[in-house]
């Protein structure tokens, strides 16, 4: 299944579980920043809360940067809709010089595997595989477009800011989970593209994360604002979510900087506010220009510099499969992205004050209105 059926599936399950509005507890990283367990590196598609659960959604992300190109892709593993545990691998190559190269495969359950013990973590879908033996990650992509292997190195120990949940009522069992891999880190590898046969060595710095989630997807948040910076000698990740009305409507979420050395500041649930928006016309949501985020030790602004490429998702649903979710879920699920915006961030570290600035992509995703 690809990219475009997963929304669909994701919006139409929308519409089938829409709910009267009732409000409970939300609790958003509360424990201490730790280091993932291989357990938790693994696919979480096997616990008795997700196996057979139409909410569960889990994706693998590493985004690889480099002089002579980057790379990006993605594995999933979802149960939405009409799916029982169907994978699939998104995967893009932008080289420097050449034509950027895109495949998108889906495989069932029988066709992905993985193997999870104390020294390793290693998930296979189809021909497609990642492996992570405690120090360096491995991977091997082969699709229609390119094949690449590539070796990860991270710069110190992957991260699960808070503890890594966010819990959807009292219990434990409804959750959103996220790990952050490879907060920083160094690639190398070949690529090798079939149409042209051009080979690429390709080298530079690598981010991987790794999220999943069970909770129904109407009820996860009404809006997102993210942002990812790899430049210089650093990495900061900013995400944010508001969760909806009936969980508190209150934002939480995170920031991380890594450098060479790992991780060197984390900032949970900071206080967030927007401003200077520009009202989309079409769903009548207001897109702010401004973000201002501060907490202990970390303060900044993201500011957008250029007009938003606008992504409606239900543009990519059939006219049934568009009129079934306006009409029953009510939702108008529209991403912004500010291909040109400013960051600026102070960080204290050690007792001084570090300032991070520069470009980057802000991007604004509202679900409900």
């Amino acid at each position: 299944m690809t990219r475009r059926l997963f929304v669909a599936a994701s919006l139409l399950l929308v519409a089938s579980l829409a709910t009267p509005a009732q409000a409970y507890e939300l609790r958003a990283f509360t424990e201490k920043n730790r280091k993932a367990t291989m357990e938790e590196l693994g696919p979480q598609f096997d616990k008795v809360e997700n196996k057979t659960n139409k909410s569960f959604f889990e994706q693998y992300s590493f985004d690889l940067q480099g002089k002579e190109g980057s790379i990006w892709f993605q594995f999933v593993i979802t149960n939405l809709s009409i799916n029982n545990g169907t994978a699939a691998v998104m995967a893009k190559f932008d080289p420097r010089k050449g034509d950027k190269v895109e495949s998108k495969a889906s495989f069932e359950r029988k066709d992905w595997n993985a193997v999870v013990d104390k020294k390793q973590m290693a998930l296979t879908v189809g021909s497609n595989a990642i492996k992570f033996d405690g120090k360096v990650w491995t991977i091997n992509l082969n699709n229609d477009q390119f094949g690449a292997t590539i070796k990860v190195s991270p710069f110190g120990d992957s991260l699960r800011p808070g503890g890594g949940k966010i819990f959807y009522g009292k219990g434990s069992q409804v959750y959103y989970d996220t790990t952050l891999l490879v907060p920083r880190g160094e690639f190398k590898g070949t690529v090798h593209v079939k149409a042209t046969g051009e080979k690429f060595e390709v080298s530079g710095n690598a981010f991987g994360d790794h999220s999943c989630w069970n909770v129904k997807p109407h009820e996860q948040a009404r809006r997102w604002v993210k942002t990812r910076v790899m430049e210089g000698g650093h990495t900061m990740v900013v995400t944010m979510l508001e969760s909806t009305k009936d969980y508190e409507s209150k934002w939480v979420g995170f920031i991380v900087v890594a450098g060479k050395k790992g991780v060197e500041a984390t900032l949970l649930n900071p206080t967030i506010a927007l401003s200077g928006p520009e009202t989309d016309a079409e769903s009548g949501y207001e897109v702010p220009k401004t973000v201002m985020l501060s907490g202990k030790g970390i303060e900044g602004a993201i500011r957008a510099k250029s007009a938003a490429k606008r992504t409606d998702r239900l543009e990519s649903l059939s006219d049934v499969e568009k009129l079934v979710v306006k009409n029953l879920a009510g939702v108008k699920p529209i991403e912004f992205k500010h291909g040109r915006s400013d960051y600026e961030f102070t960080v204290e570290k050690g007792g001084k004050k570090v300032t991070y600035k520069g470009k980057c992509t802000y991007v604004y995703e509202q679900l409900l209105p």
